[in-house]
This record gives C-alpha cells, sequence and structure tokens, in this order.
C-alpha cells in the first residue's frame, strides 16, 4: 500500500468522525460543555489529518536539481580597463659617415617597418672591403684549425712504419759490418784461406741483396697502397662535392630563376631592387657554374673507388673549377639579397631565411673545396714522399748489388792472388760501415719525423696563427663598421614625412634636419591603472583589444603589453599598478594624444579544456566540491580548478568528465 493511499484512507476515516460528531452535536440533549467537548475532539481530529497528510504528502515528493554539463571548449581570461593614449614621436635619421646618396627606398607618405633599409650610400668599395675582410678571418681560422688538428692519423702511420723499416734496415747493416770485419780479422789470419773467405763474403752480399729486395719491393707494395687509398678518399670527397654543388645551385635557382622561372614569382620585383647589376651577374655566374658542374658531373660521376688514378686527378680538377664557379656563384647571389628589399610577398624573416640558406651553401662549397685542395696536397705530398722512399730504398738496394759484384770480383781476386784479399775485406769493412752510417741517419731522420707529427702544437705555434685570426676579426668588425655607416634603417614602424636630399647628392653626417624624417607610429601608448587584485594576472607581451571612443566600439585597434610599473599608486584608497600597452594602427587612422581608450587584456587561454561554472563550485566543511548528479541523488567530489575565465567559467582540471551533469541548485 503507497502513501498516498494511507493518506486518502486517514483522511477519509477523520472527516467520517468529524462528520458523526458534528451529527451529534446536533441531536444532543446536554448542555454547552458536551457541545464544546465534541467540537473540540472535531478540531484535534482535522489538525492530526492535515498534519499526517502533509507529512506523508511532501516526503514522498523527490527533490529537483538544476545542472549543467561539463563540455569541453576554449576558455579565456581577460582584465577590462580605461586608459588614455600617449604622444607619438617625430624622428630625425641621418648617416653616421658622408658621402654620395645612392639610393632611397622609400618615398613621403611610405610606412616603414623596425629595420628597414631607407637610404644607402654608395658603398660598393666599403662591400668589397667587407667581403675581403670575411675571406681573409675565414682562410685564418682554417689555418689554426688546421695547426690545432695535426697530422692525420694515416700520415702517423706513414712514419711509424719508416722508422720500423730503418730498424731493421740499420740492424741489417750492423750484422753485415760485423761480418766484413770478422772476415778481414780471418783474412789477415790467413791467406791461406782468402777463396773460402771470398766466397763467405759472397754468400753474405748475396744474403744483403736480397733484403735490400725484400726492402725495396715491400716499399714499393707499400707506396702503392698509399697511393691506391688516397685516390679512393679523392673519389668519395669528389661525390660529395657534386651533392654540396647541386644543393647550392637549387637554393640559387630558387632565387635567381633561372631555370625555374616562375620560383622567383612573388618576390622578383624587390630582388636586387638596390643593384639591378648585381642580379644579371648572379644569373651570369649562375649558368656558368652549372656548366661547370655538369663538367664536374661528367668527370666524376663514372668513377670507383678502382678507377684510374689518372682519371681521378683529372676529375679533381674539374671539381676544383667547378668548386670555384658555384662559390662565385653563391657570393653574386648573397649580394643580390644584399641589395634586395622587403614587401609584402617578401618579409624579412623571408629574406633572412633565404640569406641563411646561401650563407650555409657557401658555408658548405667553401668546406669541399678545402677539403678538395687538402686532399690533392695530400696525393702530391704522398707521391712526394712514396718517391723519396723508393729512392731510398733503390740506393740501398744498389749498394747491396754493387756489394755482391764486389764480393764476386773478390772471389775472382782470391782465386788469382790471395795476396789482394785483404784489401777487398777492408773495403768490404769501409762499404758495411758506410751502410751502416747511412742507415742510422735514416732511422734518425724517421724518428725525428714520426715525433714531429706526433707532437702537440706548442703555443709558441699557435700564438701567430692566433694572432692572425684576432687581428682578421678586428680588420672584418671595423669593415662590418664602416658599412653599416653608410646605410640608414628605421629605428621603428613608422610613417616617412620627409626626404631632404635627392640621389647623387653629397650628404654629410652633420646634415641639419637629417637626411629623412619620419614618424615613429610605434611609439604610441596607452596607460591604464590595474586593481592590485587583477595586476597578478597580466603579464609582459599580453596581447591586448583596444577601442577608442573617438571611433566607436566597431573599430578595434590591436596591441600588446609592454610595460608595468612595479610601484604602486593609490587611487581613493584603492591600489593600483600603471600599465603601459603599445597600441598598433594604420597611417589612415588619426590616432591623437589624449584619446580615451577601453582596454580588453587578453591575460591566458584555454583551448580544448573541460568547463564548468563557478558556482557549480561550492564550500562544504572548509574544502572545496561539486556535486556530480547520479540518477536521483549526487555525488559528492572534490574538484582541482584550473584557469578562472570571464563569464563566471572556471577550468574543471579533474573531478568529472566531459558530459557530466553538474549540480548549481537544489530545489526543495
Amino acid at each position: 500500500m503507497t502513501r498516498r493511499r494511507v493518506i486518502f484512507y486517514l483522511c477519509s476515516i477523520t472527516i467520517y468522525i468529524c462528520k458523526d460528531l458534528l451529527y451529534n452535536y446536533h441531536n444532543m440533549a446536554s448542555g454547552k460543555i458536551k457541545k464544546r467537548y465534541i467540537i473540540g475532539i472535531a478540531i484535534v481530529l482535522l489538525i492530526a489529518a492535515a498534519g499526517l497528510a502533509r507529512v506523508f504528502w511532501f516526503s514522498e515528493k523527490a527533490a529537483e536539481y538544476d545542472t549543467v554539463r561539463v563540455y569541453r571548449g576554449n576558455l579565456i581570461q581577460t582584465v577590462d580597463a580605461t586608459g588614455t593614449v600617449k604622444a607619438l614621436a617625430e624622428v630625425q635619421l641621418s648617416f653616421e659617415s658622408s658621402g654620395t646618396l645612392a639610393s632611397t627606398t622609400v618615398e613621403v607618405g611610405d610606412t616603414v617597418e623596425k629595420g628597414q633599409v631607407l637610404a644607402e650610400l654608395d658603398n660598393k668599395e666599403l662591400q668589397y672591403q667587407l667581403d675581403q675582410a670575411k675571406a681573409t678571418l675565414d682562410l685564418a681560422q682554417a689555418n689554426l684549425n688546421l695547426k690545432i688538428v695535426g697530422e692525420s692519423s694515416q700520415s702517423v702511420q706513414v712514419s711509424s712504419a719508416d722508422v720500423a723499416k730503418a730498424e731493421a734496415s740499420l740492424r741489417s747493416a750492423e750484422v753485415a759490418l760485423s761480418k766484413a770485419r770478422q772476415d778481414l780479422t780471418n783474412a789477415k789470419t790467413t791467406t791461406g784461406d782468402s777463396v773460402d773467405t771470398s766466397g763467405l763474403t759472397l754468400a753474405a752480399a748475396e744474403n744483403t741483396l736480397a733484403i735490400r729486395q725484400a726492402t725495396y719491393d715491400n716499399t714499393l707494395a707499400q707506396s702503392v697502397e698509399n697511393e691506391n687509398d688516397a685516390y679512393e678518399d679523392t673519389v668519395v670527397i669528389l661525390k660529395d662535392a657534386l651533392s654540396s654543388m647541386a644543393t647550392s645551385l637549387s637554393d640559387m635557382d630558387n632565387t635567381l630563376a633561372v631555370d625555374d622561372t616562375s620560383a622567383n614569382e612573388l618576390f622578383k620585383r624587390y630582388l636586387s631592387v638596390l643593384n639591378s647589376e648585381a642580379l644579371t651577374t648572379a644569373q651570369n655566374d649562375y649558368r656558368d657554374a652549372k656548366v661547370e658542374k655538369l663538367a664536374a658531373y661528367n668527370a666524376v660521376n663514372p668513377l670507383t673507388t678502382s678507377s684510374e688514378q689518372a682519371a681521378i686527378w683529372d676529375a679533381v680538377s674539374v671539381t676544383e673549377d667547378a668548386l670555384n664557379e658555384v662559390h662565385q656563384a653563391l657570393s653574386a647571389t648573397r649580394l643580390v639579397l644584399d641589395n634586395t628589399i622587403t614587401g609584402s610577398d617578401l618579409t624579412l624573416t623571408a629574406l633572412n631565411t633565404k640569406k641563411t640558406t646561401i650563407d650555409t651553401d657557401l658555408s658548405a662549397v667553401n668546406a669541399q673545396l678545402t677539403s678538395l685542395l687538402t686532399q690533392k696536397q695530400t696525393i702530391q705530398n704522398l707521391e712526394t714522399s712514396n718517391t723519396a722512399s723508393l729512392k731510398s730504398a733503390e740506393l740501398y738496394l744498389t749498394a747491396a748489388r754493387d756489394a755482391y759484384d764486389q764480393a764476386v770480383k773478390d772471389l775472382e781476386s782470391s782465386q788469382n792472388s790471395a795476396s789482394t784479399s785483404i784489401d777487398a775485406y777492408e773495403s768490404a769493412v769501409d762499404s758495411a760501415s758506410a751502410s751502416r752510417d747511412i742507415q742510422k741517419a735514416a732511422l734518425d731522420a724517421a724518428k725525428a719525423a714520426l715525433s714531429l707529427k706526433t707532437a702537440d702544437p706548442r703555443a709558441v705555434d699557435l700564438a701567430p696563427l692566433q694572432a692572425q685570426v684576432k687581428n682578421a676579426e678586428a680588420a672584418y668588425n671595423l669593415s662590418l663598421n664602416r658599412f653599416e655607416k653608410s646605410r640608414i634603417v628605421a629605428p621603428s614602424r613608422g610613417l616617412i614625412t620627409k626626404i631632404n636630399f635627392e640621389v647623387g647628392e653629397q650628404v654629410s653626417a652633420a646634415a641639419v634636419g637629417g637626411v629623412i624624417e619620419m614618424l615613429s607610429t610605434d611609439i604610441f601608448e596607452v596607460n591604464v591603472d590595474i586593481s592590485e587584485t587583477d595586476i597578478v594576472k597580466i603579464n609582459v607581451n599580453d596581447s591586448a583589444e583596444i577601442t577608442l571612443d573617438a571611433y566607436g566600439d566597431e573599430t578595434v585597434f590591436s596591441g600588446e603589453v609592454s610595460e608595468i610599473d612595479p610601484a604602486e599608486t593609490v587611487i581613493q584608497d584603492v591600489v593600483y599598478y600603471r600599465v603601459k600597452i603599445n597600441i598598433h594602427f594604420t597611417a589612415e587612422q588619426a590616432v591623437k594624444n589624449g584619446m580615451t581608450a577601453d582596454v580588453v587584456i587578453k591575460t591566458d587561454e584555454r583551448t580544448g579544456v573541460l568547463i564548468i561554472p563557478q558556482r557549480s563550485v561550492i564550500t562544504k566543511d572548509g574544502r572545496k566540491i561539486i556535486r556530480v548528479k547520479k540518477g536521483d541523488s549526487f555525488e559528492e567530489r572534490e574538484p582541482v580548478i584550473g584557469l578562472r575565465g570571464d563569464g563566471g567559467l572556471v577550468e574543471l582540471l579533474s573531478g568529472a568528465a566531459e558530459s557530466d551533469e553538474i549540480i548549481i541548485a537544489v530545489k526543495e
């Protein structure tokens, strides 16, 4: 039986009793006391029935909730303020040096960006001096690096092998000398045995000849192996050079549009505006470099590590010429970019990126050229070293053959005359001694050469090279400073108001009124006072939207926070902090000093986060909770709140999931 049914029966019984009492009330013959008694009982029953009905009826009715769903979206936090616009500044620009005005890139009324080149003096000579100073600096640094790195491991291995060979030759020479001396002693002891002694000498000479022949063969084999290794390395360097040149030609064509005529379609009107001849020169250099690179490709591409050395050597010469041509074309392209202006289709960032690409290619080509020249010198040095080693081994071999021939003659002579044997042995001793001395000198020379290659560079050797680098850096910085003084660069975004000189006129560094006058529009700012409760939300570079009363709410200006005053300002007993905001506008928008500005500063933003109303987070027992609806009831959870945004919304980091229902109010 339901509560409603029970209430119905109870109310029915109560009404029935009341009706019966009232009926008896009219039929009573007694006095007033009984009537009052009956009326009182009836009233009590009615009140009890009403109370019972209220208790049973309303206790059954379920509570009702106002809920919102957790959703995912973007949350923005802003701070609003009102302030005034501060006045802009007028700037007079002049060259830091005197000379002939070569070009101006702007006209009166033009809007310019910060860092934009506005005018240049005739600075071709300064540009040449700057390029020359840079090349001198690069060469000085390369020489220092080469000295610091020292000899290659292959060169040290060659010297170590030379020492080992010299030690073996010396030991052999000492053995031969000892043998010759013993033979001489024996000959002096008994001349009757001279023939036998001559035979022994001949055997020794044959042994020496075999050793010398083996030494010569080993030297020849080692020389051939070293040259083969060097030429194999050269093939690798040549193919790497082809790759660098191909990359460089592609990067240049992206700017010059010689082959791909549409490559610079968007920005060709800015290209080399300051020096049109530089573009023609660069395009011609590009074509020459492409021809040389093709010649290098035809010479290098068929090469393998087993190609003929003559073919490899010819390819070195062709590739060297091609690298020089590509380097020249890159330098010309870099000059084109240096004389290129920026515009709507070619930003300063894009131009600087192209310059960086060409500079990177220049460095790569320089590295390849240096590597090729170094390898070329290595081959030449190796050929010289091999020639010397072979010549030395050949001398020793000739000496051994001479000794052998001498031994034959000694044997023949001993057969004819025993008396001449002593002279022969003495001659053999002298020859062996000389050979030993030669070998000892060769060993000393080989050890000295090895020590020179393995020793660390001395400070006294590095000092002049380091001094050359510092001197070259100073010369480069001086040239760069002179070159910069020949240009006028916009110090900030602004509007050109006057140009006081014509191209071709002589300009003095102290020209009255400057060469160019501009209105610096970047200096306009809005000053607002922010309360201490909001100042902690604001950071420098925060973006802002600005409306001016003079233009109405429909015209919105952009800006960003440029400065936050650390000192407080008290206004009517409230602490505020002064915040300065840069305002951006076009030349057509006549912003005036002192205009009233309404500012909305975007202090933070979250995208794709869970969002709930701030009022759904309540405090219970000293802790923050949210109530997540579960059927006819709810579940209390402790949320983690992130950003507090506009419109009473907050970021929910944890505590509920997307689409969960959050209770914001309970209706009893």
